[in-house]
């Protein structure tokens, strides 16, 4: 049996085993005491005493049967002496499941002192205190979930949610169905707080949802930051929902906050998102946010997916360029690269200037420069650029130096070549510009410096005739004497140094070395050299002539009265093609000696056979021949200068007009004259020149006729041509051409009827022919309708005029106008003179026009007479009366047909075939 023994002071208390009626003595074990000993104060006691209670309360039967003997024994506990205390004391620690008991059975008298402020609380507010802590505390941690949610919802949120709203709810529950009791109140409690996780859940869910549709809503409606604050609330309920994300970083980025969809759009790149559209935003929002280094990225994988376009190498550049990446930049920018384009050949050019990279820098300066226009400004940037550093290459140096040579900056251009020269003196292409500055400048030693150095490494031809021009130019004979014969040996066969040689001697009056020259010259000029050869070797054959000259005109001037030392300068004159000054010595020698006149004809002729084409000496002896008044030998002299002439013709008319002006009648002046002027169009000349011909020889032919006719056919001038043609007829009646532009002639001047009997004239074997037939047909036509007008005004005048209505219905009858004819024709039968005809052609018309009623009303009403006073007039009828009747045959009317073969029959039955018709009609 368990003793429990209480000290009276605060010391540990100490219980043993001993009988309930033996008591121990201080400081010694009780003899009857067995088994183990618990010390416990006086408070702790009177705890477990409450303890007991609050067992007994909730505990079960096997539970109550130990709370039983519990109670008995500390209803027999003995205080004993401290100093007892055996040696196996065991000491039980205070366990918070006890205060927590205690609590919960609402004995609050067993709580630590800690729990003092609690003391006071009855039941059902401690439980709800505790709660409602509790449930704070765990919707703090529920919010502070929320920053942890990535695609999934945390477990520990959802256990923190359930606590939140299942704390209160449970211990309400424990309190009322627990009975106190811990143990029971505990499951109660989680049971409750899971129905919370679970609502919480679905409450998320619900409101998830809504959100969702809200922000579908706004999104639809434009609202697009509306619709991302939305998607993100949507995404915090429903984390692990599809495509949430995704719209939500759409919706940001459309509405136009880039900060905010790019962390967005970064974590679904994480995920494994590979949408283009999603990577060409990202790029997007690190341009404007100047993350060129992401923005790069964002491209290279843009491009590593698909073929990339010329746009997105440009953007690609752009990015690496201002993320400092310019190896990248130009690669990029080589790849997007236009070669027509001048703005993008210039980036690329810049950029790889920057790297140094000058071979693949100067092909797109070049480019620049080609589509350029004057002044060439971004290329000589470029080339500018090159040029500043100190390892440019040579190229771009010769390249800017043309530039500024074709901009007129010839100075710095020449500082360039002697830049390259200095870098490269073997370049012979920037040596020779050198050479050409200088020689534009007029510095002559200096370009001769340049040419002397280029013959040092390879001699050329060039350079050895350019130096040679230099050296002349530089009054330097000797010297350029010298190096053109070197020349001459060294390069044979090359034709500028034998010619510049000979220029050289003859420019300093030495032609023997001129001539010597133009031979060698001569063996090595090619087609296109003879030009400046024969040039050349007309000045030395002039200088020779001249001086040639020079002593016959010293031998003249010694003895004016020499006739041979005369004629000799006169020839050599001719011969150097100065025939005025020849003209002039035959002159002078005509004036000292005029019987001398006959020999300077006859070397006149000499000459003129001599010398092709010399106009001169054959004016002067024209001039001789008409102060001989020998004008037929100056005419045929003038024909012989045409002939020779390119112009002969206005050669030729001068000639003869010269002649007029000597001999206004000439007869031969006149005929070649007026041939000219006919050949030229002169029409009133021609006729001027033909009559005073004709004056001359008292009669026409027929070449001036024909001429004359031409001449006023041009001149508008009818009736004189046409008699002309007339004449012309008269001679040659069968030329069909001329017969017509004389009927032509008639027509313009509204004469048809002379021009038809003009063309009926014409021989039977032309009369035929279609062109005749053709105009003969229009005149015809042309005459009818001038009498059409002429009656036409007639009727004007007189309108009752019968005859005048009968002429014209004929004329309109004959031209096929049936319904005006048909008009005057009725009229004109209201005279007793025309009733008859009048009638029977206007039935004939009427039928014709297929309007039978009337025409055989119209035909019965004419009466045939054989009273032999009018033959011809009952011919006339006739004939109408039967073409009637024949078209009412033709067109199925026999019995009218008949009718009117029967009143032809009735005067004359031997007419044409009317017994027969009346036979198949069956009259």
């Amino acid at each position: 049996m368990i003793r429990l023994e209480v000290r009276g002071d605060a010391a540990p208390p100490q219980c043993e085993e001993v009988p309930a009626s033996v008591a121990a003595p201080p400081g010694a074990r009780h003899p009857a005491v067995s088994g183990r000993v618990i010390q416990v104060t006086r408070r702790d006691l009177e705890r477990l005493r409450d303890l007991v209670r609050v067992a007994d309360r909730t505990g079960g039967g096997r539970l109550q049967r130990h709370l039983r003997l519990l109670r008995d024994e500390l209803d027999h506990a003995v205080v004993v002496d401290p100093a007892g205390v055996s040696p196996d004391v065991v000491y039980v620690p205070r366990s918070g499941l006890v205060d927590l008991n205690a609590f919960w059975a609402g004995e609050l008298s067993l709580l630590p002192d800690a729990w003092d402020f609690a003391r006071d609380w009855d039941e059902v507010t401690a439980s709800v205190r505790l709660g409602a802590a509790a449930g704070c505390l765990a919707f703090a941690g529920w919010l502070a979930s929320f920053m942890a949610r990535g695609d999934k919802r945390p477990v520990l949120g959802l256990c923190l949610a359930g606590m939140a709203f299942g704390s209160p709810a449970g211990m309400a529950l424990a309190g009322m169905f627990g009975g106190g009791m811990l143990v029971l109140a505990v499951p109660i409690a989680l049971g409750a707080m899971a129905a919370g996780a679970v609502a919480v859940l679905l409450l998320e869910g619900l409101l998830g949802q809504l959100a969702r549709g809200l922000a579908a809503a706004a999104n639809a409606a434009k609202a697009r930051r509306l619709a991302g604050r939305l998607y993100g609330l949507a995404r915090l309920f429903l984390p692990g929902a599809p495509g949430l994300c995704k719209r939500e970083a759409f919706a940001w980025y459309e509405g136009g906050s880039f900060a905010r969809a790019r962390p967005l759009f970064e974590r679904l790149y994480e995920q494994g998102e590979t949408d283009r559209q999603m990577l060409e935003i990202l790029e997007v929002c690190y341009r404007e946010e100047g993350d060129w280094n992401r923005a790069a990225d964002c491209l290279e994988k843009l491009i590593k997916e698909k073929t990339a376009d010329r746009a997105m190498l440009e953007r690609l550049a752009e990015a690496c360029e201002n993320a400092g990446r310019l190896d990248r930049a130009l690669q990029a920018r080589e790849a997007a690269l236009n070669p027509n384009a001048i703005n993008e050949n210039e980036a690329v050019a810049q950029l790889a200037i920057r790297l140094g990279l000058w071979e693949r820098a100067l092909p797109c300066a070049r480019r620049v420069r080609d589509a350029e226009r004057r002044p060439f400004p971004r290329a000589v940037n470029l080339y500018e650029a090159i040029a500043r550093s100190s390892d440019a290459p040579v190229e771009a140096l010769e390249d800017l130096a043309d530039l500024r040579a074709r901009l007129g900056s010839e100075i710095k251009a020449a500082e360039l070549w002697e830049r390259i020269l200095k870098i490269d003196p073997e370049r012979r292409e920037a040596r020779l510009k050198l050479a050409d500055f200088w020689r534009r400048t007029g510095a002559l030693e200096s370009e001769e410096a340049q040419l002397r150095a280029l013959l040092q490494g390879s001699p050329d031809a060039d350079t050895m005739g350019r130096l040679a021009e230099n050296l002349d130019e530089q009054k330097r004979p000797a010297d350029a004497k010298k190096l053109l014969v070197k020349a001459i040996r060294q390069f044979p066969g090359v034709f500028r140094f034998p010619y510049t040689l000979s220029q050289l001697c003859f420019a300093q009056g030495d032609l023997e070395g001129a001539i010597s020259g133009l031979k060698y010259a001569e063996a090595a000029a090619a087609d296109q050299d003879y030009v400046r050869l024969n040039a050349l070797k007309r000045k030395i054959e002039s200088e020779r002539s001249r001086l040639a000259l020079e002593t016959l005109r010293a031998r003249v001037e010694e003895n004016p009265d020499d006739v041979a030392a005369r004629f000799a300068l006169f020839e050599h004159l001719i011969s150097i093609g100065e025939s005025a000054s020849a003209r002039l010595e035959l002159d002078k020698q005509l004036q000292r000696n005029p019987e001398s006149r006959a020999e300077v004809m006859a070397r006149l002729d000499e000459l003129i056979e001599a010398t092709d084409q010399n106009y001169l000496l054959m004016d002067y002896k024209a001039d001789l021949l008409f102060k001989d008044k020998a004008l037929d030998e100056a005419l045929a002299l003038f024909e012989r200068m045409a002939a020779k002439s390119l112009h002969g013709a206005r050669a030729l008319r001068a000639g003869c007009e010269r002649i007029l002006r000597a001999d206004p009648m000439h007869e031969g002046a006149l005929e070649r004259l007026a041939e000219l002027a006919r050949a030229n169009g002169e029409h009133a000349l021609t006729v001027e020149l033909h009559e005073r011909l004709n004056e001359k020889r008292g009669e026409c032919r027929l070449e001036s006729a024909r001429a004359l006719f031409d001449a006023h056919r041009a001149l508008n001038q009818p009736k004189r041509a046409e008699a002309y043609g007339r004449q012309l007829l008269d001679a040659a009646p069968g030329d069909a051409e001329l017969r017509l532009q004389v009927a032509e002639l008639l027509e313009a001047a509204e004469q048809y009827q002379a021009a038809l009997d003009l063309l009926d004239a014409a021989p039977e074997e032309i009369g035929r022919h279609p062109s005749i037939e053709s105009a003969r047909r229009r005149l015809d036509r042309r005459r009818k309708n001038q009498i059409i007008g002429t009656l036409i005004g007639a009727l004007a005048k007189k309108p009752d005029d019968c005859r005048a209505h009968y002429e014209l219905a004929l004329l309109y009858d004959e031209t096929f106008q049936l319904d005006l004819a048909i008009t005057h024709f009725q009229r004109a039968s209201r005279s007793d003179d025309f009733k008859n005809r009048a009638t029977a052609r206007l039935g004939y018309c009427l039928a014709k026009r297929e309007m039978y009623d009337l025409a055989e009303e119209t035909l019965k009403s004419v009466q045939l007479k054989l009273d032999g006073s009018n033959d011809a007039e009952l011919e006339e009828l006739k004939e109408l009366i039967y073409s009637s009747a024949i078209l009412f045959e033709k067109n199925e009317m026999g019995k009218r047909a008949l009718e009117f073969y029967k009143m032809i029959f009735r005067v004359d039955a031997a007419y044409k075939d009317v017994v027969d018709r009346i036979g198949r009609q069956g009259g």
